[in-house]
């Protein structure tokens, strides 16, 4: 069955979950499905940012425009509304699926009419954080919503189903692009190294990564870091002396990165899925993580390392273990990390995405007769 799909999109940009979005989408359009994103722009500054703005500088907020996405270049039809507002019934055609990407969106979707498709709800993370003038009942209230959930990780499937009641909550894991991260075999770096994705949102954690890297040199005094991120690091979360840090890179070039090193380290609080751990792997870099997003399943098979949260000191240990391993035992890890990614392409990934909805049209429809006339 040929499907008809919507997704709604709060902002196309370059965060992980909007990659996400657009792997799906381009891969779905690959296999004859017709696929429409619809977004939104910025939205204006909020009465916070504005006050800020007025005290710190005396003059209104300056108007922020979206910039490049990962929507760019993928063929994928996509419309940007003129303005943040509610996406409605008139910025999408009619189809046979239409699919909320984030919480926000969640209302939006269900407020839709049921011309514009089945309503799901890709779950890519549960957003405590970051919430402006919304609150944590505003989130909750977005997954109650009577919208089918399609999660990225058995933690999230498992929260929609036991905090808010979806019982049917189905679980499509994130994949890899195994030909922009994939490594030869290889040996450990010549000079001892290790690497983080930085971010200065406090929930993930790279303040105590980066001091585990600090307390891991006391033990290894050459040890190296590499990192990279979207944004300059901030004055008060510098990364430690010598670290050579990657602005933005070029996405062909961050699967070099993670060649790089020996070790991968993802300290964070929470994580919906966590693709870099995925992405680690797949380059033959073992990970040491904490159990968050998919790191429990990921990191099962040997190719990495859990420590719980916070824990610098745990975290240090691990790291002086990889670089001091003898090269057969890092050889071990860094290709059972390589086995483990190699499970999870986007390929698999997709497959799953189409079973899944093809799946819920099915059951709305349930003969082939009754689904062709439900378009």
């Amino acid at each position: 069955m040929r499907m008809r799909i919507n997704i709604v999109l709060h902002h196309a940009e370059m965060s992980g979950g909007a990659r996400v979005v657009a792997i799906h989408a381009q891969q779905l359009m690959k296999r004859g499905h017709d696929v429409t994103v619809v977004s939104t722009p910025l939205p204006p500054p909020g009465w916070r940012d504005v006050a800020r703005s007025l005290v710190r500088d005396r003059r209104m907020p300056a108007e922020t425009v979206l910039g490049p996405s990962h929507l760019d270049g993928t063929g994928v039809p996509h419309r940007v509304i003129e303005r943040y507002r509610p996406v409605a019934d008139d910025d999408l055609p009619d189809a046979d699926i239409v699919m909320a990407t984030w919480w926000r969106t969640a209302p939006w979707v269900a407020a839709l009419s049921p011309a514009k498709g089945i309503k799901c709800h890709l779950v890519q993370h549960y957003e405590d954080w970051g919430l402006g003038e919304s609150t944590i009942a505003d989130v909750d209230a977005a997954y109650r919503l009577p919208l089918f959930k399609i999660c990225v990780s058995q933690w999230l499937a498992e929260m929609m189903r036991t905090k808010f009641g979806c019982r049917d909550a189905a679980c499509v894991f994130n994949g890899v692009d195994l030909e922009q991260f994939q490594t030869p075999p290889r040996e450990k770096r010549p000079a001892p190294t290790v690497g983080m994705l930085y971010s200065p949102q406090p929930f993930k954690g790279c303040r105590w990564t980066m001091q585990a890297v600090e307390m891991a040199r006391r033990e290894i005094a050459d040890l190296q870091l590499v990192a990279f991120g979207n944004e300059d690091p901030l004055d008060d979360l510098l990364p430690p002396q010598g670290t050579r840090f990657y602005r933005h890179p070029p996405q062909e070039r961050i699967g070099d990165i993670y060649s790089a090193c020996d070790a991968w380290l993802v300290g964070s609080r929470s994580e919906g899925f966590g693709l870099p751990i995925l992405e680690a792997m797949a380059c033959r870099t073992p990970v040491i993580s904490t159990p968050v997003g998919a790191a429990p399943e990921l990191v099962i098979g040997g190719g990495g390392s859990l420590v719980e949260f916070e824990d610098v000191s745990a975290m240090a240990q691990q790291i002086v273990r990889y670089i001091t391993m003898s090269s057969a035992q890092w050889r071990e890890c860094s290709d059972l990390a390589f086995a483990v990614a190699s499970g999870h392409s986007w390929s698999r990934s997709v497959d799953e995405m189409e079973r899944v909805l093809l799946d819920k049209i099915a059951r709305a429809c349930p003969v082939r007769e009754a689904a062709e006339s439900c378009k």
